[in-house]
């Protein structure tokens, strides 16, 4: 036994294939051959001691549903989940039932300016299936499921709300099923005229179904750069015989009219498929070819309903067995691919003169019952128990790609049996299976279970059967009632069935099965979002908010303020904090501000007054989502600043007052009864910037400006001299409310002393549209204050 591998096995199996097989293959190379397809099988040989060892063999490696799973070659399909291909020597490719790709990519490139941003749109042609018909279901942007919008752009397609901004749509998606028939027209507008590549009214894409992804220029919303992206398919319409009334179904499918077909996730109809072959744009076929008489009808039928039984309860129902795999016409066998399928589905496969039986889960009703008196003595016979531990079992664990954990691959947890390991001599065998059609984790769960239980399974029985017994074929259940081991109604399959020709005796190979071994396991849905709990959005709470004053060189109050605590070391990975505050009692915003979130505390004065109740809260700048705290409200120290003459101007300046110059809002005049002593003069208040948009491609800004004039006469009766511009002109650098202080300070011999504040604003560019009706000014102040 130990010079037959697990290949040797499988041509062992199916030898009488081989020729046919290989005319097809050299007629029609896009159709691969299923040599390579794990049945149990018939032969028609002499046989004797090396043959039942031969058949034996096969059924430890290749026959119990386990084995079957872990056996075959290193690559399966659907190894690689989801990731985008690139280049011209990547495989034609196309999603058979439900299943998840990063596609092909086909083309890039930049375009169209906005504003002075040249070429801030970038568009990217990504394949899907290089077959038509599939749907697209959802889109995968980094590590979360993303929104379409429900009103298309005509040139880009539909919004993905998520990446909206301001109002603003920075990302679109197109799709293309592949039955369309003329070129995209964006891209020919956008890259007809490109020197290198151009994309003509040639580039339809014809039976190619695609995607287009174009992302606008903002720096603000693409901070880690374009995501990763995915796109959760259904895959092509295939063939269904129970929907075909001419096949013996009930329907409009029919097998030579593909518009017939519809979409399926039934494992079985999947297999179906790639046994009798998929039809790929251009005449040529990816599969068997194999004849319909060749498939069963009532046979497959079956195995497609056991497929489509609903199991479960309530929320938890679901039909049996689905899934899909993404496959590669060059690069997966379609043997691979049943096989795939045909394991996550607990499907088996015989073959019998070149017919194909399948069955899917618990063994069959038995087919007919044997007793002792039905073998034949005259002829050797073996009985094995056990199969060694090199090739036993006592626990499996699956891994599988899951709808459920943004399509990457989980692992159901391990099904242990400390009695097996008991058996076994103390020691766990663990066995790992890949479930690569198998994207839901329940029914994973119960494969894997069915799986182990199958796998101890061990009673084999070799012998020889009467002629009257080659009705039996593989897959067959037959009820065995022995009084030699001893059996009463015990199940066994046929694995495997060799015929004499010249006593026409039959060689049977029977191994032990248990409805039992393929209950239902209780539910557990495993691991979500990619096996972890996705955090909440950041928060930095406030600690305190506390009255203090803001005091001069000489340690003297000279303004209200609060301030704001929060533990620096919660937010040790921030850039910043963002920081509002409000007047609790009339929820007016006074002050926004960008603070360091490492000092673990700011002060506040801007807009705030004496002995008044605040509320602050504190968002962190962070390249993950993030979350305002709550409100946390304290009340401003009772600070009043002692003051000659004070004039203030709370609240914003209304905006349509703006003239375009330079216009007063305050003045204040010092006289000669009181130059003699030392004047501080303050003028101040909050000004900022505001961006509008003028048309699609220009943006305005309209900046708030401050300044503080001084004028003088030294007697009453001269005129006031020039006025002197006593601080530098104060303009907003940004959107935000900035505090600005003008200031003087005065000590002389002149009659009068005029003090007059002024505002202004400056727009940059005009427009069609005017720019927005807000202030540029707010809580303005003048003050002259005696320092003696």
């Amino acid at each position: 036994p130990s010079s037959f591998g697990p290949d040797m096995i499988r041509i062992f199996l199916l030898a009488a294939l081989l020729s046919c097989w290989a005319t097809m293959a050299a007629a029609d190379p896009v159709s691969a051959i299923i040599v390579g397809l794990k049945t149990i099988g018939v032969s028609v040989a002499g046989i004797g001691a090396v043959g039942l060892a031969a058949i034996e063999f096969g059924v430890y490696i290749g026959l119990n549903l386990l084995a079957q799973a872990i056996m075959g070659k290193p690559k399966a399909p659907g190894q690689t989940i989801g990731e985008m291909a690139t280049g011209e020597a990547s495989s034609q490719r196309t999603i058979l039932g439900t299943f998840v790709t990063g596609g092909h990519l086909d083309y890039h490139g930049s375009h169209t300016n906005a504003g002075d941003t040249p070429n801030a749109y970038y568009t990217r042609v990504i394949s899907l299936s290089d077959v038509p018909g599939v749907s697209l279901n959802r889109v995968l942007m980094g590590d979360q499921w993303v929104t379409l919008g429900e009103t298309a752009d005509p040139d880009y397609g539909y919004p993905v709300t998520e990446y909206a901004f301001k109002g603003r749509d920075y990302c679109w998606i197109k799709f293309y099923d592949g039955t369309q028939t003329s070129a995209d027209a964006m891209l020919v507008d956008r890259f007809g005229a490109d020197p290198d590549q151009p994309w003509t009214s040639d580039a339809i894409g014809t039976g190619v179904a695609y995607v287009i992804v174009t992302a606008r220029f903002n720096p603000k919303v693409w901070t880690g750069g374009l995501p990763p992206i995915k796109f959760e398919m259904t895959g092509i319409k295939v063939y269904d015989p129970r929907k075909d009334t001419t096949a013996g179904g009930s329907g409009a499918h029919r097998w030579a009219n593909p518009a017939t077909w519809e979409i399926s996730d039934n494992l079985i109809v999947l297999a179906y498929n790639v046994a009798r072959g998929i039809p790929v744009p251009g005449g040529e076929v990816y599969g068997g070819r194999i004849p319909a008489e060749d498939l069963p009808f009532s046979n497959w039928v079956a195995a497609m309903n056991v497929c489509d039984t609903l199991v479960g309860e309530g929320e938890d129902e679901r039909r049996q067995f689905r899934g899909g795999l993404e496959i590669a016409f060059a690069d997966d066998e379609p043997a691979d691919v049943i096989d795939a399928l045909l394991a996550s589905c607990l499907g088996q496969i015989s073959e019998n003169g070149g017919v194909f039986r399948v069955r899917v889960g618990e063994p069959d009703v038995a087919a007919l019952a044997i007793t002792d008196a039905d073998w034949i003595i005259t002829q050797p016979q073996r009985y094995d128990p056990h199969p060694g531990l090199q090739n036993t079992s006592n626990g499996v664990r699956v891994a599988h790609p899951s709808i459920d954990a943004l399509w990457e691959v989980v692992q159901t947890e391990p099904l242990l049996d400390a009695e097996w390991e008991a058996d076994d001599g103390d020691q766990r065998l663990l066995s790992a299976v890949r479930l690569v059609a198998c994207p839901y984790h329940q029914q994973a769960r119960q494969v894997g279970q069915a799986m182990a239980k199958d796998a101890r399974r061990w009673r084999t029985h070799t012998g020889f059967l009467p002629p009257e017994f080659q009705q039996l074929e593989p897959l067959d259940t037959i009820e065995w009632t022995s009084s030699r081991w001893p059996y009463s109604d015990k199940l066994f399959e046929v694995v495997e069935i060799t015929y004499q020709p010249g006593t026409l005796l039959v060689a049977v190979t029977l191994r032990e099965r248990d409805p039992e071994d393929y209950d239902i396991p209780a539910v557990d849905n495993g691991p979500q979002a990619g096996g972890v709990t996705a955090p909440g959005d950041r928060t930095i709470p406030v600690t305190a908010v506390t009255g203090v004053a803001v005091t001069d060189a000489a340690s003297l109050q000279r303004r209200p303020a609060i301030r704001i605590t929060w533990d620096s070391d919660l937010v040790e990975d921030a850039a910043a904090l963002l920081c509002e505050v409000k007047v609790t009692a009339t929820d007016v915003l006074v002050a926004q501000k960008v603070v360091d979130a490492t000092e673990g505390a700011v002060i506040v004065s801007s807009g705030i007054i004496g002995n008044t109740g605040y509320s602050a809260r504190l968002q962190p700048v962070l390249s993950v989502p993030t979350a305002w705290s709550a409100w946390a409200t304290g009340t401003s120290a009772d600070v009043e600043i002692t003051d000659f003459n004070r004039q203030s101007a709370p609240g914003e300046y209304a905006p349509g007052s703006y003239t375009g110059a330079w216009q007063d809002l305050m003045q204040v005049t010092l006289t000669d009864t009181n130059l003699a002593t030392a004047w501080e003069i303050r003028a101040g208040g909050d000004i900022r910037q505001i961006f509008w948009e003028v048309d699609e491609f220009n943006y305005g800004t309209r900046s708030g400006r401050i300044r503080l004039l001084r004028e003088l006469r030294k007697t009453s009766g001269d005129a006031f001299g020039s006025a002197e511009v006593m601080d530098a002109e104060k303009t907003a650098i940004d959107g935000q409310w900035r505090a600005v202080v003008a200031r003087d300070d005065w000590a002389g011999n002149y009659n009068q002393v005029r003090y007059t504040l002024q505002i202004d604003v400056d727009t940059t560019i005009v427009g069609t549209a005017p720019p927005p009706a807000e202030s540029n000014h707010r809580d303005a102040f003048l003050i002259a204050k005696r320092n003696n």
